[in-house]
């Protein structure tokens, strides 16, 4: 009997450690190493942190003013949508902003995320440049068939954001 107690626990060890360490293996070499390679393949941006779950993967990243964000970072999406899937990702910005750009981005919001549910993505820009001028914010617009890319710079301060563009029914 003792011999079955011992076999049924090196079985139950074993399958333990394959287990998590396949979910362990996955999690690195299909999600985090795709990401960090996409992310330090470009200059000017840091990775800060990635959370992943089965559903969404957020990916935190800092980006240095001097990133020229609207020409570069469609290249990005466009990576990690071919590495992770399309729309199982998601990436915040841990830059600061200031109160003027806070601000702004509070009232254009609605705006944006209208066009976006509603397909009007004139709406977008319309709101956008509204209100950064409003503000006296500079600001940077690019929008593909996937993302809305935004940028908003305050003085030495530059806020970024992407929104994915889901199908409008």
């Amino acid at each position: 009997m003792t011999k079955q107690i011992k076999v049924i626990m090196i079985s139950l060890v074993v399958t333990l450690i394959v287990l998590f360490g396949g979910y362990q293996g996955y999690q690195y070499f299909k999600i985090e190493k795709p990401i960090k390679d996409v992310i330090h393949a470009q200059k000017d941006i840091s990775l800060t942190k990635i959370e992943a779950d089965p559903e969404d993967t957020e990916v935190q990243l800092n980006v240095k003013p001097t990133y020229d964000f609207i020409d570069k970072f469609p290249e990005v999406s466009i990576q990690l949508d071919k590495n992770l899937g399309k729309g199982k990702w998601h990436i915040t910005f841990t830059n600061p902003q200031s109160n003027k750009v806070e601000i702004a981005w509070h009232e254009m919001v609605f705006g944006v995320k209208e066009g976006l549910e509603t397909g009007k993505y004139t709406l977008i820009q319309t709101t956008v440049k509204q209100i950064s001028s409003k503000y006296h914010l500079h600001y940077q617009l690019y929008i593909d068939d996937q993302y809305v890319y935004l940028s908003l710079k305050d003085e030495n301060k530059t806020w970024y954001q992407i929104l994915p563009i889901k199908a409008v029914k």
